[in-house]
């Protein structure tokens, strides 16, 4: 049981060092506010999902009341977690529209100044 409750213990740990829920619920005093980017989201995504089978590969009962409790506790995390992924997902395909609609507009802003003639630099 001891090691099962290790494994337990190590296995939230690597589900806290992901930050998944500090990136999602950053606030509005955060320094670096910025949307999580595409690739950042898919690294974390993946990461969790490692994770996620292997919390799922973990006994299904465990013989101790307290380390029962733990693994309950730990699958309940994985799930709170999954949706908080989902979450993740849509601000970084948010983010990603976000920098194209930014481009597009600068691309239109580089014509209005540069009217009559042509852009004079690269567009994106």
């Amino acid at each position: 049981m001891i090691s099962l409750s290790r494994t337990i213990h190590g296995l939230r740990e690597r589900l806290k060092e992901l930050g998944i829920s500090a990136m999602v619920r950053r606030s509005k005093s955060s320094r670096h506010s910025s949307l999580p980017s595409k690739g950042r989201c898919a690294l974390v995504a993946a990461q969790f999902a490692e994770l996620s089978a292997e919390v799922a590969a973990l006994p299904a009962l465990a013989d101790h009341p307290s380390v029962e409790a733990e693994l309950r506790s730990l699958r309940g995390d994985v799930l709170s977690t999954e949706g908080l992924l989902q979450r993740l997902v849509l601000l970084a395909e948010l983010g990603h529209s976000v920098q194209e609609c930014d481009a597009a507009l600068s691309d239109l802003l580089e014509h209005i100044d540069s009217y009559p003639s042509p852009p004079i630099g690269p567009l994106s």
